[in-house]
């Protein structure tokens, strides 16, 4: 579990924490957030749930909260009146979700129909904790009655203060789609003293109960079409909708206003098992916070909303998904701009230790490139997630270039500080070959010694690193060249004609061509460098390579002379050896 999580679960559960203020709206109904709130919630990287609550003034809702915080008096509640909650109140707790403790934004509403608000303020109340919610819990008194759809006529309002997308035309867009932004619903009936039972009589369920109340009305007393109305919009916004009903929980009344301070001895027990039947209920079907399934981490939550509330407070009509895509483009945007410094430092850091080759420049590449993909594999989603991910790779792929480069340059730059020693070292090695030379060696075992010479001291030199054809070059021309010109001039003073003519030049050019052939395992890093020398060898290699005719020469040889060449693989058979061949002397 990350930081954060651990954080919330220390202090979030079972400590009596108080609930802190997220947003309130003044007396020009203009919504204010409240910075620390936002501040607090955006540190929470993971998915969240959130559960709000809202009903009609003196409800006791506050109460119902302090079931998901585990803590009496969490959410104030309210003792004459004049409802405490001012605005939108929170707490961050957490919550077993799918089998994991799970980030939990738990957020109280000032009651509705208060003295002191107006219905401007109480639609923006409850548009706004409808809106954050994953789980809205409405809670009221009494049973489900006409004046329970009066109540609630504001859901009405939501549905056209809101759009969910663009409208095309002149149709909405939204006749489908509040399902896959609004949250699951529970109406919650406190103090309810009678039997569930239909129209008959009969006794019946909660659901039941619900679907039944959410009929038209056909007649009766008021506005019967605007109650008709709050249960259409009710329908058409909650797909995913519960009731779950509450017996008073003390039998004297003017004891109701004083329930924090009540020892829970002392409540009814049929309340408090309605209590945990509630808690279950709210519990069992709590999910994260998605939209148009995506889920939403508590940055995200804060981006959202302050579009929301922008939105709002300008006297546009919140649109979900333009916001969404807002918010996924602006997380997006920063979750590449991150991830391409986290990339860059872990490259620098991996190229500055033991990256001796392109394979292990390839191996920590995807190392630190896995690492950098699995951080902000929940960065990117919407409809534009994908888009985003290649956008991703390929800034990824450039910064490789760059730093591919910065490798290259700084383990040539080694290199060439290490190039003179072993140059040095292969001089004096060659000494002792010259003065074997002088004493009459064979002109077979003085190419092998020298050959073996050559080998060891850019073995040791391809130790520390890859081995540029330009590192090459610098090795030959810092005395290795001429020290061999002088054994091999030694050689011929003797009257050795095969020395004479494989000459210096010839044997260097085979070490080239054993170097130049592990380079093409990807050893070594691929540069075009020419110089003189290449120029020399490859006319005497033209020449001597013209009079060879490959159809009559030994398979061995031309095996021999294709693995000189650095040919990898060599091919098995006959045919394609002669090819191949061909082909390598035409270049």
């Amino acid at each position: 579990m990350a930081a954060r999580t651990r954080h919330v679960r220390e202090r979030g559960r079972g400590d009596n924490q108080l609930a802190k203020l997220l947003m309130s709206i003044d007396e020009r109904g203009k919504i204010h957030l409240h910075e620390d709130a936002m501040r607090e919630i955006s540190a929470v990287r993971e998915d969240i749930a959130v559960v709000s609550i809202a009903g009609m003034a003196r409800t006791g809702k506050s109460f119902i909260l302090d079931l998901l915080t585990e803590g009496r008096g969490t959410f104030k509640i309210g003792h004459s009146q004049r409802a405490c909650t001012k605005g939108l109140w929170y707490c961050l707790t957490e919550a077993k979700i799918d089998g994991r403790m799970t980030p939990l934004l738990v957020v109280d509403t000032e009651g509705l129909n208060a003295l002191d608000t107006d219905a401007t303020f109480d639609a923006t109340i409850l548009t706004l904790s409808i809106l954050i919610s994953s789980f809205f819990i409405y809670n009221s008194m009494g049973r489900l009655d006409p004046t329970s759809f009066e109540n609630l006529h504001l859901v009405c309002e939501i549905a056209e203060r809101v759009r969910v997308r663009a409208k095309v035309g002149r149709g909405s867009a939204d006749d489908d789609a509040f399902g896959e932004v609004m949250p699951h619903f529970l109406w919650v009936l406190r103090d309810h003293q009678h039997n569930l039972v239909d129209e008959r009589g009969r006794e019946i369920p909660p659901q039941m109960y619900l679907e039944d109340a959410l009929k038209d009305e056909r007649r009766g007393r008021g506005d019967v079409d605007r109650r008709n109305r709050t249960r259409q919009a009710l329908k058409r916004m909650f797909e995913h909708r519960d009731l779950i009903t509450l017996v008073r929980p003390l039998a004297d009344e003017r004891d109701l206003n004083a329930m924090d301070r009540i020892p829970e001895s002392e409540l009814r027990e049929e309340f408090k098992e309605g209590l945990q039947h509630l808690k279950r209920t709210i519990y069992r079907h709590l999910r994260v916070k998605t939209l148009f399934g995506d889920a939403l981490s508590g940055q995200s939550l804060v981006h959202i909303v302050r579009k929301y509330v922008d939105a709002i407070n300008t006297g546009a009509v919140p649109e979900i998904e333009s916001a969404w895509d807002g918010v996924c483009r602006r997380e997006a945007e920063k979750a590449i701009e991150d991830g391409k410094k986290m990339y860059r430092d872990g490259m620098h850091a991996a190229i500055s230790g033991d990256v001796r080759d392109e394979h292990a420049f390839s191996s920590a590449e995807r190392e630190v490139r896995a690492q950098v993909k699995e951080h902000f594999k929940h960065a990117f989603v919407g409809h534009l997630a994908s888009q985003f991910r290649d956008a991703f790779e390929a800034a990824l792929d450039q910064i490789r270039g760059e730093m591919h480069r910065v490798w290259t340059t700084t383990i040539t730059s080694r290199l060439e500080d290490l190039v003179r020693t072993a140059a040095a070292n292969a001089v004096l090695l060659l000494r002792e070959v010259e003065e074997k030379v002088s004493s009459g060696l064979s002109a077979n075992s003085v190419g092998d010694m020298i050959a073996e010479v050559l080998r060891t001291c850019l073995g040791e030199l391809a130790d520390k690193g890859p081995l540029h054809p330009s590192i090459i070059d610098e090795f030959f021309q810092s005395g290795v060249s001429s020290k061999l010109a002088t054994i091999y001039a030694r050689a011929e003073s003797r009257g050795e004609r095969r020395q004479r003519e494989l000459g210096a030049a010839e044997v260097e050019r085979r070490v080239r061509r054993e170097v130049e052939a592990g380079r093409k395992e990807a050893r070594y890093i691929p540069m075009e460098v020419s110089s003189e020398s290449d120029g020399v060898l490859d006319a005497m290699e033209v020449e001597r390579l013209r009079r060879i005719d490959p159809a009559t020469h030994g398979l061995n040889a031309l095996k021999g002379i294709l693995r000189d060449w650095g040919v990898y693989p060599i091919p098995a058979n006959r045919k394609d050896i002669i090819a191949a061949f061909k082909r390598e002397r035409e270049r």
